[in-house]
């Protein structure tokens, strides 16, 4: 009799889930990376006596093995692979299929569900959020539409309550402010299908809520003095440091957000008028920003002299050929970490290193120069000044130690 995936011992596991990886045409470095990681399981296994696998015992390997806690957040490239080797596992023992961490491109629905999902994504999602939010809803949708047709549900009027609670349980093990926001989406979209008749019971009141103050940490920051090695780490003499100076100086001086950076258009440079003027992504208020003078020289030194030879709009583009834009869901952390590793800048476990922490530091420091929290608020672009008081939380004192100098506009 053949034996379910939940039966099988862990080193058949781990073969049917590679050939899937390999029908899915998972990279040959992720492979590696996952084969090497599953050696040191089976490694594990073996020393322990275990022939089973099961989400425990890989949260159990993790943390034994490689000191890696199922919830780290910002964790480097191969940790977070391991860790994601993990996952696979667990995910196509429990599942028989796995859950990407990201879309590559947009979903093509089955017509099983095509119209519900267009629909709500037209009329609630599209219109009404920024297209980073859009997509981590498109995301979860395609996540969850995977999980109900594998367990052969084709129709979303076909779902009951036990086959959400299953698919809830497939964040097991997934950090709390992820499955938080997971739950919200589904409760939008179940919400969304009971008031356009796709069901007839309101199965968003079946999801639970689970309270996460996403204000409650405080922001990670660097000192000014990590941020000046960071910048002098920078060989500005390549074409490739030409325009990660750039990027990093956005980030510094003014606090942009990543998807602001990577979005900024050729045409959003305004060198005779010494301004940046550009639609902020997250909010849709225009922006306008003082080009300093130090920024200006840096993005005439990269235009110039560095950028490749493009139809690209986009300001800042990959120095590999086609030299297109970077992608939506590019958060620039190698530039950062290949930064932090060249000015031998400490970054102790937990603590955030990606660009996003550049913006932290802005922030914490005109805060300590006694700016007002609305100015503040401005200067980042926040919607609500309320996005800006988990800045308050930094001990000040502190801060004055690191203060950043900030430049003053050019004449």
């Amino acid at each position: 009799m053949k034996k379910t995936i939940e039966e099988l011992p862990l080193k058949d596991l781990i073969d049917q889930t590679r050939e899937h990886l390999k029908s899915l045409n998972y990279a040959k470095d992720t492979m590696r990376h996952y084969e090497n990681a599953w050696t040191a399981l089976k490694n594990y296994a073996e020393k322990e006596g275990i022939v089973y696998f099961t989400t425990e015992f890989g949260i159990s390997f993790l943390k034994e093995k490689y000191n890696i806690n199922p919830f780290d957040i910002g964790l480097k490239s191969y940790p977070s692979a391991v860790r994601r080797s993990v996952t696979v596992l667990s995910d196509f023992q429990q599942h028989g299929i796995i859950f990407k961490r990201q879309p590559t491109k947009l979903h093509r629905w089955s017509d099983n569900y095509r119209e519900v999902c267009e629909t709500f994504l037209d009329n609630y999602v599209n219109n009404r959020l920024s297209s980073r939010t859009a997509r981590q809803f498109r995301m979860q949708l395609e996540r969850l539409t995977a999980y109900l047709e594998k367990n052969n549900i084709n129709s979303i009027a076909d779902v009951s309550s036990s086959i959400i609670e299953g698919y809830i349980s497939t964040y097991t093990g997934y950090a709390k402010p992820t499955i938080a926001y997971a739950l919200y989406i589904l409760r939008c979209f179940f919400s969304f299908a009971y008031e356009a008749n796709y069901t007839i019971i309101d199965f968003s009141v079946c999801i639970p809520s689970i309270k996460f103050n996403s204000k409650s940490t405080i922001p990670s920051v660097f000192t000014v003095d990590e941020i000046e090695r960071l910048l002098k780490a920078v060989d500005r003499g390549s074409p490739l440091g030409k325009r990660d100076y750039a990027i990093l100086l956005l980030a510094v001086r003014y606090g942009m957000r990543v998807s602001e950076i990577t979005s900024l258009q050729l045409n959003n440079l305004d060198f005779e008028s010494q301004k940046i003027r550009y639609i902020q992504n997250k909010t849709g208020n225009p922006i306008i920003l003082d080009m300093f003078e130090s920024l200006g020289w840096a993005l005439i030194d990269y235009l110039k002299n560095a950028r490749p030879k493009t139809n690209s709009t986009h300001v800042f583009v990959r120095h590999n050929s086609p030299f297109d834009a970077f992608g939506e869901n590019n958060n620039l952390s190698s530039i950062m970490s290949k930064y932090i590793s060249l000015a031998n800048i400490h970054v102790p476990k937990g603590k955030k290193q990606g660009i996003h922490t550049l913006r932290h530091s802005l922030a914490s420091h005109l805060l300590e120069q006694g700016t007002p929290l609305h100015i503040i608020s401005e200067a980042l672009g926040h919607s609500e000044i309320n996005s800006t008081t988990i800045y308050t939380k930094i001990d000040l004192p502190q801060l004055s130690l690191c203060a950043l100098e900030v430049p003053h506009e050019a004449k």
